[in-house]
């Protein structure tokens, strides 16, 4: 059996190793995208989840929100963190954690690739709220998913994905095309497969799963794609963790599609640097 359809069948198995979401985030997912949810129903569904609350109760008392009185409630927290915020950060530990209690080995260095996408998370955000994009938040979870397929390869193909990273090394060449010509299958399509599974809406998993390949995503996510695909050069550009790639991917065109400057670009790669230190603490709490 090909190793492209050895990663499908590990992916679409019931019965697979692969981490299956916490019922929590399922009924967040489910009620994100209800119009008549409200926040009261948001911090009862996390009060439910001992773990989350800590970490939600945790972060919203980090140094990133800078808050000079304790915040011992959720629903406090809900109105410090903001309610949307709170709705991805709970998607995104859980599916940090998740991946944190399986061993990828020595040779992946898994804590510099969430900082890497937490970077790009947080540059997604922030390019979505400069073009005036309303979906701030769920592209927020696409950026810091992006690279998930990454750590199915590293974790479920040790062997084969070392032998991928030295063939980028020794080519200079992208990451995703060497993936592609080794397994069959590149990271993002990988992501994309797994969120699908994980019953992650088309305006979440798609733009994930398109930031290699932004020409070929659906008309109505391809700004999301290319902002995930810019973010993801810009974390890399701010030495934001450990990407896993050798050579950083050529934007231009994808920058002028999205109308920032040259000057703007490097802004927003000193505004992620400025923030580093805060986003690793940040992760700290997540994991």
């Amino acid at each position: 059996m090909k190793v492209d359809q050895k990663i499908q069948d590990l992916i679409r198995d019931r019965n697979t190793q692969v981490p299956t979401l916490p019922v929590i985030v399922e009924k967040i997912l489910s009620m994100a995208q209800e119009e008549n949810t409200s926040a009261k129903i948001l911090a009862e569904l996390i009060s439910k989840d001992p773990a989350i609350a800590n970490k939600i109760l945790r972060l919203s008392n980090s140094a990133y929100y800078g808050m000079m009185k304790e915040i011992d409630s959720i629903p406090r927290a809900i109105t410090i963190i903001g309610f949307n915020e709170v709705v991805s950060l709970t998607i995104g530990m859980s599916v940090v954690s998740a991946f944190s209690r399986k061993d990828a080995g020595k040779n992946f260095n898994m804590k510099g690739l969430w900082i890497h996408s937490l970077g790009c998370a947080f540059a997604s955000r922030n390019i979505a709220k400069k073009l005036g994009i309303l979906q701030s938040e769920q592209i927020f979870i696409s950026g810091l998913l992006h690279d998930m397929g990454k750590i199915i390869f590293a974790i479920y193909f040790t062997d084969e994905y070392a032998a991928v990273l030295s063939h980028a090394k020794e080519n200079e060449t992208e990451l995703y095309r060497a993936e592609r010509l080794i397994l069959g299958i590149n990271h993002a399509t990988l992501t994309g497969m797994l969120m699908e599974q994980w019953n992650f809406p088309e305006m979440i998993h798609v733009p994930a799963r398109d930031h290699h390949s932004v020409e070929d995503s659906p008309s109505r996510y391809q700004k999301l794609a290319l902002i995930v695909a810019f973010s993801d050069y810009l974390s890399q550009k701010a030495e934001f963790g450990d990407s896993w790639t050798i050579k950083v991917p050529v934007i231009t065109r994808i920058r002028e599609e999205l109308g920032i400057s040259r000057d703007e670009a490097d802004e927003m790669v000193e505004r992620l640097k400025e923030q580093k230190d805060e986003i690793e603490a940040f992760f700290e709490v997540m994991k």
